[in-house]
């Protein structure tokens, strides 16, 4: 063969595998997003928790029957949420399991943006691999619950920032897709917007030296938030327009009272996050259970200290003569660990990994970064030294991604009724389609079905006093009154007053059969005439159908 030829299949070779190690990265990352995305159908699909994923589903449905978001639909964390949703239903189907898809979807993407967020502090590897430990923590989501898609925002808004070269368009979008971000998860505004405040003002300090420079981020620093107030008056002028600022205000500020009844005032849930971070750094969930047992959160209390760390070193350089040698890295890493570090306030009232995922995940790349830095002390041995502690905690973590329960997976799937065939889809429930349950489940949700239309022709209105959201779905023969799918008797007299005053109407005329889980609520009118004392995973309590007792042929007395 001609030397040249040679020469140049070599070459093509040499190309060919440089080119190869570039996509690699992607290739790996876009593989671990894609597995936690079928994870999460398949969650979608098996899922038993009527409560929470009704919740959801029932707020999307509400929307696309045209009801006004907060005056006629209870959205506990933001519209934005229950809007994405409302819309994916348009594609997937009206369906509980659409619901979950597209919760899923904004996850796996979570996932990919993370990746490109640590290579501004990491190589392309590294954060392929902390893309992966990512995955591995906690592989799919639990819920159909807001954090996930309001965290897809506040990363683009972070990609934005840290990539925006001072350009004024950039902090403009920035701006807005954090405001989308506290749109969908109003809780998420403080834990989100103090750390980014928070880099501006080290962004500023470390570069102002350079006069230029920091007259033109004042500037886009106000563009920034100038652009957050104008989507957040946008929003409050719909709100004043529909008439929905006071059912707002109830749902989205008063509601907190409820929650420090409930769970204690900030001082106790403060005091209750330490707890929860020191069991994490033991590694328990409290001081009787065993060692590593529950890994993630153990890496996600080292992730708290790393993260104070970085920001504390970062901080002591401002004081210095001269700014640090890469003013790039040194922002990003404050930038993204201010944010993990006070992400963890989004998880001060239930100290869950699925909301500490949706926060505070940041902080695994960050970790990784440290563990490189530290390991630079062994020279060439560096990369053997990395390489075993990754490796280790994959294995620790690739044991229970799935099919156990953890503290991330909390309704583990049934492995041999998966690979079986023994699960089902409901065939008489059309917002269940797609849903798999077993046999007793499915005869559960279709006996309730057919013995609360029994009433169909003598009553108008159904009435919801059980923590199970699927109830109001189960027929839509029956007309509505109730802001929320699920029945909670304090949070009820606290933002839905107004509500339970029409509800007692109703009984008092005898026009609404009751389905409830607390006997005391039937009204002296009443009897019950089934029940399901035996219930499904989850929903604990017992459920009694009631109906007046004038239209009662076998009228029984709760027990």
């Amino acid at each position: 063969m001609d030397k040249t030829k040679v020469l140049n299949l070599k070459q093509l070779i040499k190309s060919s595998r440089l080119s190869l190690s570039n996509i690699a990265p992607d290739l790996l990352v876009i593989c671990v997003c894609l597995v936690s995305l079928v994870f999460s159908i398949i969650e979608s699909r098996v899922n038993i928790d009527a409560h929470h994923w009704g919740f959801m589903y029932a707020n999307a449905t509400q929307l696309n029957q045209g009801l006004i978001p907060f005056k006629d639909i209870f959205i506990q964390y933001g519209f934005l949420t229950t809007w994405i949703q409302a819309f994916a239903m348009h594609f997937l189907g009206d369906t509980v399991v659409a619901v979950g898809i597209i919760t899923g979807v904004f996850y796996s993407i979570n996932i990919y943006l993370s990746y490109c967020l640590w290579q501004k502090v990491l190589n392309r590897w590294l954060s392929a691999v902390s893309a992966l430990l990512m995955f591995l923590v906690h592989g799919y989501i639990i819920y159909p619950w807001s954090n996930y898609i309001s965290y897809t925002f506040l990363l683009l808004a972070l990609l934005l920032i840290v990539n925006s070269q001072e350009r004024k368009s950039y902090y403009i979008l920035s701006g807005v897709f954090f405001a989308l971000n506290v749109l969908a998860r109003q809780t998420s505004l403080v834990p989100t917007l103090i750390p980014i405040e928070l880099y501006f003002v080290y962004s500023y300090l470390i570069s102002k030296n350079e006069h230029q420079l920091s007259k033109k981020k004042l500037i886009n620093i106000a563009i920034f938030n100038l652009s957050i107030a104008t989507i957040f008056i946008v929003f409050y002028l719909y709100l004043v327009r529909v008439a929905a600022l006071k059912d707002w205000y109830l749902q989205s500020v008063t509601i907190l009272d409820f929650y420090e009844e409930l769970l204690g005032n900030r001082f106790q849930l403060l005091k209750s996050l330490v707890k929860n971070l020191i069991r994490g750094l033991l590694g328990v969930t409290n001081f009787y259970e065993t060692r590593f047992k529950y890994p993630r959160l153990m890496i996600y209390s080292f992730m708290f200290l790393n993260c104070i760390i970085i920001c504390a070193r970062l901080a002591s350089k401002i004081f210095r003569i001269k700014p640090p040698k890469n003013t790039n890295i040194s922002q990003s890493l404050f930038l993204l660990s201010s944010i993990s570090l006070v992400g963890y306030l989004q998880s001060v009232h239930i100290y869950e990994i699925f909301r500490l995922q949706s926060a505070s995940s940041l902080g695994i790349g960050l970790t990784i970064f440290s563990l490189d830095r530290v390991l630079k002390i062994f020279g060439k041995w560096k990369n053997l030294f990395l390489v075993v502690p990754i490796v280790f905690l994959t294995i620790l973590l690739c044991k229970d991604v799935i099919f156990v329960q953890n503290a991330s997976v909390y309704f583990p799937w049934d492995q041999k009724q998966l690979i079986s065939g023994e699960l089902r889809e409901p065939q008489k429930l059309r917002f269940l389609q797609g849903k798999l349950y077993d046999f007793d489940t499915i005869t559960y949700y279709e006996t309730l079905k057919d013995e609360i239309e029994k009433y169909s022709d003598q009553l108008d209105y159904l009435v919801n006093y059980t923590p199970n959201s699927y109830v109001l779905f189960l027929s839509d023969k029956f007309r509505n009154i109730q802001k929320s799918p699920f029945y909670n008797a304090r949070l009820s007299s606290l933002i839905f007053s107004e509500e339970e005053n029409k509800i007692s109407e109703l009984f008092e005329q005898k026009k609404a059969i009751l389905v409830t889980s607390y006997p005391e609520r039937v009204p002296i009118n009443y009897c019950y005439v089934h029940s399901l004392v035996k219930p499904i995973p989850y929903i604990s309590l017992p459920l009694y159908v009631t109906i007046p007792k004038n239209i009662a042929k076998d009228c029984k007395s709760i027990p």
